[in-house]
C-alpha cells in the first residue's frame, strides 16, 4: 500500500496553508481529506490497511480509526510519568486549528505510557518509546458501517510556505530507515512454571503479612518466526476474533506495540465519564450449558469477588475527588470475550471542576486489576518480584481530542513486535487463596489470543 498513490500533496498543503493563516506559534492544524481519498485507502484489504497505519485504533461496537504518518511526535523519558506529558498535550490541543473537519475525523492525540516510570535497559523492545509519547498522524481516516471520513493535520510555523509543507508532508510519509533491532537478544528471559511459583509464593507470603491485599504478577512469552510478524495480519485476526475488545496499534521506530485489550480504563463523550471494573475470570464453555456453569461459579467464587471488589473500591476512591453524580451497580455482571470471561462493574459519573478526560487517567493508572492494592505497596512488590520490564504493557494507551473527548484502555492482551521478533505479556491477580498453577493457567490463557494471531 503506498501512501502517495491516493494523495494530492500540492492541493492539501494549499488547504493547510489556508486553515492556518496568521499563525504566530507553531500549530497543529487540520483539514478534511477530500472523500475520492478517503474511498482509495478504504479500497485496500483490512490487514494492509492496519500494517501501513502508524497507529489505529477501534472500541467496541465503534468506528475503525487508522492514521498514517507523523505530523506530530513527542516522547518522554522513560522515567518521566504520564502525568509529565499533559501540560504539552493540552496545550497542543488547546492551540490546534481546524476547518470543515467531519466530527468523526476531528483533531486528536494518540497517546500512550509505560506501565510505571523506569530507567529502562539497553536492547530491550521499549527503547524507543520512552516513558509516554504522544502525537498525531498526517492521515487520519474513520470507518464504520453507516460513514466513513479523513483529515490532513500538519504543524505548520509562521511563514511557512507551500513548497515546504510539500516537502514535509511527502518527508512524514516516507521516513528516514530506522537502525534495526538485533533480533531475538532482548535480555528478558521468560519465565519458567517454576519460576513462576516461586513469584506467586513469595507474593502469598506478603499477602499473608499484610504487606499488601493484592498484587498483578505478569509473565512474558517470546516468539521468533522466520520472517517478520506481519502486524496488519495479526491485528486483522484479533480484530475479528474479538470484536468486544479495544483494538490498538502504536508504532515506534521499527516496532510495533499492539493488543486486543478487554478493559476500558476511562471515556468522556459528551461531557459524560465512564470506567469499569475488571476482575476477576473464567474460560468459557464447549457449550452454552457448561458455559452458564462457569459464569455462574465465576459469580459464586469467594476469591474472584473479593479480587473484583479490591478493583471497584479502589476506583470508586480514585474517582471521588474529581467526579460527582458517580453511579455503579452494588453487584457485578459478568463481560464474556471468545475465550474468557471476567466479573465486570460499569462505572459513570460526571467530571467535577472542569476535569478533563486525562485528569480521570492519571487518577485511575494503574488500577488494581493490573497493579494491585494498596497500590504503592502493589508496585514496588511487582519491580522487586516480577524482574520484567513491562514497558507499555498494562499502560494506559488511547486519544483525546480538542473538545475533551476522548477514550483510554488498559493495553493489556498486547505484544511488543520488532522484525521477526514477538513478545507478548498476561499477568493474573494474586490475593489470599490464590495458587500458582491455576494462575499459570489463567495467564496462559490471555496469551492465546495473541500467540494464534501471530503463528495463525
Amino acid at each position: 500500500m503506498a501512501l502517495t498513490d491516493w494523495v494530492d500533496l500540492a492541493a492539501i498543503a494549499g488547504e493547510l496553508l489556508d486553515a492556518g493563516q496568521d499563525l504566530r506559534e507553531p500549530t497543529l492544524v487540520t483539514t478534511p481529506l477530500h472523500a475520492s481519498a478517503v474511498d482509495s485507502i478504504l479500497g485496500y484489504s483490512r490487514s494492509e490497511v492496519l500494517e501501513t497505519a502508524t497507529v489505529a485504533w477501534r472500541a467496541p461496537g465503534g468506528a475503525d480509526v487508522f492514521g498514517f504518518g507523523s505530523a506530530l511526535s513527542v516522547t518522554g523519558p522513560p522515567d518521566c510519568s504520564f502525568e509529565t506529558a499533559l501540560p504539552a498535550m493540552r496545550r497542543w490541543l488547546a492551540t490546534s486549528r481546524s476547518s470543515g473537519v467531519p466530527h468523526e475525523a476531528r483533531t486528536r492525540l494518540f497517546a500512550g505510557a509505560r506501565f510505571a516510570p523506569s530507567g529502562g535497559s539497553k536492547h530491550s523492545p521499549w527503547d524507543t518509546f520512552g516513558g509516554w509519547g504522544f502525537g498525531a498522524p498526517v492521515f487520519l481516516v474513520t470507518s464504520d458501517e453507516d460513514q466513513s471520513s479523513g483529515s490532513a493535520s500538519l504543524v505548520l510555523h509562521p511563514g511557512a510556505e507551500r513548497e515546504e509543507i510539500v516537502h514535509r508532508l511527502d518527508k512524514a510519509l516516507h521516513p528516514s530507515p530506522q537502525r534495526r533491532h538485533v533480533q531475538g537478544k532482548w535480555p528478558q528471559e521468560d519465565a519458567s512454571p517454576e519460576r513462576w511459583q516461586m513469584m506467586v509464593e513469595e507474593a502469598l507470603r506478603e499477602i499473608e503479612a499484610i504487606k499488601y491485599r493484592k498484587v498483578v504478577l505478569a509473565r512474558s512469552r517470546t516468539l521468533t518466526l522466520n520472517a517478520p510478524v506481519e502486524s496488519g495480519r495479526v491485528l486483522d485476526r484479533l480484530g475479528s476474533q474479538y470484536p468486544g475488545c479495544f483494538l490498538f496499534k502504536w508504532t515506534s521506530g521499527e516496532s510495533t506495540f499492539l493488543g486486543a485489550t478487554p478493559e476500558l480504563l476511562c471515556r468522556v463523550k459528551n461531557g459524560r465519564i465512564e470506567t469499569a471494573s475488571l476482575a476477576g475470570s473464567r474460560h468459557r464453555g464447549s457449550t452454552p450449558e457448561r458455559d452458564e456453569e462457569l459464569r455462574q461459579e465465576l459469580l459464586g467464587d469467594k476469591k474472584e469477588r473479593s479480587e473484583h471488589a479490591i478493583v471497584t473500591e479502589s476506583i470508586l476512591a480514585r474517582i471521588a475527588g474529581i467526579a460527582e453524580n458517580v453511579q455503579a451497580p452494588r453487584e457485578p455482571d459478568v463481560a464474556q470475550l471468545a475465550n474468557i470471561q471476567h466479573l465486570f462493574t460499569p462505572i459513570q459519573a460526571m467530571p467535577a471542576g472542569g476535569r478533563d478526560i486525562l485528569d480521570f487517567v492519571v487518577a485511575l493508572h494503574p488500577t488494581p486489576a493490573v497493579g494491585g492494592h494498596p497500590s504503592s505497596e502493589a508496585l514496588d512488590a511487582i519491580a522487586r518480584i516480577e524482574r520484567l520490564d513491562r514497558g507499555w504493557y498494562a499502560g494506559p494507551i488511547g486519544w483525546v481530542d480538542a473538545a475533551g473527548n476522548g477514550e483510554f484502555a488498559v493495553a493489556l492482551r498486547s505484544a511488543v513486535l520488532s522484525g521477526s521478533t514477538a513478545m507478548l505479556f498476561a499477568g493474573a491477580g494474586i490475593v489470599e487463596g490464590s495458587d500458582p498453577s491455576r494462575e499459570w493457567t489463567e495467564t496462559d490463557l490471555k496469551l492465546r489470543p495473541l500467540t494464534e494471531a501471530i503463528l495463525g
